[in-house]
């Protein structure tokens, strides 16, 4: 929990600086930002995990969001298993909601709900994104509640983007998960990674993660795009 003290305290010294853009691949924290109204953004990303039993494994995440106004978007992803074809994960709905958009030094702040569709089990997404400068800042924190197992998680991350050029960004995160009932271990992942601007719909991105604690894996991996239409 003082993890999450520190990260608030950090945000928020960085947002006294000083205006709003949005992290997206290869970052899994979330940013601030809706989908442009009546318009759709998909991202697709390829996934390569090295297990602690030296094991690999390997993924494709895939996202829908549809901008329903300039407050609200909302979203479908789910991921598949690879080689196994016809091994699809659950389908996650989520919406989203900017109730504040900052016109001053402080953040853009938004909500996120995720459930998968007759499940009990949902998650709520604290997030906030402020732009200095170069460099853009996003902060998550979320609380996942688990009714039937009564093992509530709770999510925090720190995500940082900093503008290489007009097309190329260096994107860096750090998140953090821990239980309630602290019988697991903390898990904490790190992140680097680039982006590239192909036009203006297209962005490229890739990443490479280590746990840092190697209680899920040992190392990932990351190559993806995005594209608005």
């Amino acid at each position: 929990m003082k993890a999450i003290v520190k990260s608030i305290l950090l945000f928020m010294a960085v947002c006294m600086l000083v205006s709003t853009l949005y992290g997206a691949r290869p970052l899994s924290t979330d940013d601030a930002g809706i989908v442009e109204e009546n318009t759709y953004e998909l991202e697709t990303g390829f996934n390569f995990f090295k297990q602690l039993n030296n094991s690999i494994e390997r993924s494709i995440d895939y996202s829908l969001k549809y901008g329903i106004s300039d407050r609200i978007d909302i979203g479908f992803a789910f991921s598949q298993e690879i080689p196994q074809i016809s091994h699809f994960s659950s389908v996650e709905f989520s919406v989203k909601f900017l109730f504040y958009k900052s016109k001053s030094f402080f953040p853009d702040v938004a909500l996120s709900v995720s459930t998968v569709p007759g499940d009990s089990n949902y998650t709520l997404n604290l997030i906030a994104s402020k732009e200095v400068k170069n460099f853009m800042f996003h902060l998550n924190i979320g609380y996942s509640v688990d009714p039937i197992a009564a093992n509530n998680v709770v999510n925090y991350s720190i995500a940082l983007e900093y503008s290489l050029s007009e097309k190329v960004n260096i994107v860096s995160e750090i998140c953090m998960e821990e239980t309630i009932n602290m019988i697991e271990k903390e898990v904490v992942n790190y992140l680097i990674g680039v982006t590239y601007q192909l036009n203006e719909n297209i962005i490229l991105d890739t990443g490479f993660m280590i746990d840092i604690n190697k209680i899920t894996t040992k190392y990932a991996a990351t190559a993806g795009f995005t594209l608005g239409f």
